[in-house]
């Protein structure tokens, strides 16, 4: 019963929910089947845990119809029911979630009873609501174009002499909200790989509208319209500055998820450019970060995760920014989302005094790590070779290699991808380590095929640093 939607679902309410839920539950208005509240009584005094010793079917039963003999038929009905409730309940609070402070429910609801007498007091009410809103979202759109709708609803029904439907301003928000829905799903199929980017013909007349208007009003539709042009016709210098001056500029009146989309799509577009060697997009991306730290678009319900914060960080050990990324560390290392949030801590201070090439105080940082983690564990290996590597430290560096090697082959969590990377790793720094030992004449000759080899081998952490290696060996031998 564990393994149940039901149980599933139930695990995923918060204590709050929960509460909300059960008061769903009771309600009369809703339902009045006893043996579903009863059900419901039973498993609620079990969570968050749902231990199956509790709530094995069998002993449910029992509580949900005392007296009757077990059928389970009966009781993957009363689940049923119980399942379809909490559906009903999660999709309730989710249209309340849309705009819980929107008045257009009730203005429609008044205009189709004819209550015209209070449509006004609700109509003033949202149009005020809407004013406060600096740069309208999409859904802000969206309300501004209902109650546009409402308005017309109100004149065909209740005509005012020398009056009109506001038919233009309802239009004119739909196109709004139409341009900005469309640019902002543009932006996502171009910044996904796996999606074509099919031509679509009505997206030439939402660039059309966006080339033939004054957007200064409409600061959303505007970036996303700069963002398309980035991901479509190319990165411009020019183009791309004009972007992230506006959105900088506006990102405090912005919406905070638009903010945050606008954001990583920048980020996205800046990899790309890294990634094809532009190291000048390291200061870039790195400055965007800063950005999203310091107005808190990069947390998720007050927590940073792990990815953007291992981001950060090698961003900053890049442009040497040794002081900032300390103090980073420190203050937002506790805020990740992860139960493993020390480990991640120590790492990145090792990574920092590997950098500065203070290895031993990088190793006394390893050495403070847990390793319950399958990635801090997997982190923790791989910097602990180099800093052998480089220390010529070859009993440690041997009997690592060697563990390293077994623990990947017995571990079960890891593809055979992901353990063929890591293998690669072990052998091509092996390789690296064994480059000292070839005789001096024929040196540089073996190094050089090793590294043509190397560049062309796939499937490969820390390719970049093995190459750089083999390259500084190279450099060395020619000096």
């Amino acid at each position: 019963m564990k393994e149940s939607k039901l149980i599933q679902i139930l695990k995923s309410l918060s204590p709050q929910e929960l509460g909300q839920f059960e008061r769903y539950v009771h309600s009369p208005f809703f339902h009045i089947h006893q043996p579903t509240i009863r059900l419901f009584e039973a498993l609620k005094v079990h969570y968050p845990d749902f231990l199956e010793e509790f709530i094995h079917k069998e002993a449910i039963f029992e509580y949900v119809y005392p007296g009757k003999k077990y059928k389970d038929a009966l009781m993957r009905q009363v689940m049923s029911y119980l399942q379809k409730l909490l559906f009903e309940y999660l999709g309730t609070m989710a249209e309340l979630e849309v705009d819980k402070e929107s008045y257009i429910p009730i203005i429609h609801t008044l205009v189709h009873r004819d209550l015209y007498k209070s449509i006004p007091h609700f109509l003033n009410r949202e149009e005020q609501r809407l004013a406060a809103k600096v740069v309208p979202d999409t859904q802000d759109l969206y309300s501004f174009m209902l109650l546009a709708d409402s308005k017309i609803d109100l004149w065909v029904k209740n005509p005012r002499k020398n009056t009109l439907p506001p038919l233009k301003e309802a239009s004119h928000f739909l196109d709004c909200f139409f341009c900005l829905k469309k640019l902002r799903y543009a932006c996502a199929i171009l910044s996904t790989p796996q999606l074509e980017d099919d031509e679509n013909m009505l997206l030439e007349p939402v660039l059309l509208f966006c080339q033939t208007h004054d957007l200064s009003q409409w600061p959303l539709i505007y970036l996303y319209y700069l963002m398309y042009q980035l991901m479509k016709q190319g990165f411009s210098a020019n183009l791309y500055t004009s972007f992230r001056d506006t959105l900088i500029s506006s990102d405090d009146q912005l919406p905070q998820k638009e903010a945050i989309n606008l954001y990583v799509f920048a980020l996205n577009l800046c990899n790309a450019r890294l990634r094809q060697g532009e190291t000048e997009m390291n200061q870039e991306i790195f400055d965007l970060y800063k950005r999203m730290l310091e107005k808190e678009l990069v947390f998720e319900a007050g927590k940073l995760s792990t990815r953007h914060f291992s981001n950060i960080v090698i961003l900053g050990l890049r442009l040497k920014e040794w002081q900032w990324v300390e103090t980073f560390v420190l203050a937002y290392g506790p805020r990740l989302d992860t139960p493993y949030a020390q480990d991640s801590i120590h790492f990145s201070l090792a990574q920092l005094f590997f950098f500065k090439q203070d290895y031993s105080l990088s190793l006394k940082r390893l050495n403070n790590m847990q390793l319950i983690d399958l990635g801090n564990r997997l982190k923790h290996h791989i910097l602990n070779l180099k800093i052998y590597y480089l220390q010529e430290e070859e009993k440690s560096f041997s009997a690592l290699c060697d563990s390293f090697n077994v623990y990947l082959y017995r571990e079960k969590e890891l593809t055979k991808a992901q353990k063929k990377s890591y293998l690669n790793y072990i052998k091509w720094i092996k390789k690296l380590y064994d480059c000292r030992q070839i005789p001096f004449y024929r040196r540089a000759r073996e190094t050089e095929k090793l590294l043509r080899a190397l560049k062309r081998a796939a499937l490969m952490v820390e390719k970049n640093w093995l190459v750089d290696e083999f390259e500084h060996i190279m450099e060395t031998l020619e000096a």
